[in-house]
């Protein structure tokens, strides 16, 4: 199911309206992406565009008061630490096998309204960190993308 759940997301990117363009520091060729697909809900990811190469990707249905949040990793944990340079915050998390080579799959669902996800909407940026301690390399996104995203998991 989880993999599948990416698998739509990919399909879904293909033809998402927005991409942001490579910052520094950036994995070549990635970038972040925000798409709506009618019965799946609203996807910000961060990956290679058109591609099943995705590292990060936040979803919500409408009014679900739930992003999950799902992140490919080297080592399975059982949290994420989530921050913006200002604060951090470490959630439970689940890992299972991600089904590509030796990758897992870790995942946590936290509210539109946590602190780290505000933050993100006003800054763009957001670190994540998984249990071995490797911080995924991701750039800033445009706020407007984070903002429309985050509305969509509240109405």
């Amino acid at each position: 199911m989880r993999r599948a759940v990416f698998v739509s997301l990919i399909a879904g990117l293909g033809a998402a309206a927005c991409a942001t363009p490579p910052a520094p520091g950036q994995i070549a060729g990635m970038g972040w992406s925000l798409a709506q697909v009618d019965g799946e809900g609203s996807k910000l990811a961060y990956g290679r565009p058109q591609s099943d190469d995705v590292l990060v990707m936040l979803t919500c249905q409408p009014r679900s008061n739930g992003v999950r949040i799902a992140v490919l990793g080297q080592v399975a944990s059982a949290h994420i630490d989530l921050g913006d340079g200002a604060q951090r915050r470490r959630v439970p998390a689940a890992a299972s096998p991600a089904g590509i080579s030796n990758a897992v799959m870790i995942e946590s669902t936290v509210a539109p309204n946590d602190p780290v996800l505000a933050r993100f909407s006003l800054s763009g940026e957001l670190a994540i960190d998984v249990g071995d301690g490797t911080r995924l390399p991701l750039p800033a996104v445009d706020r407007g993308t984070v903002r429309r995203f985050i509305q969509t998991c509240r109405d």
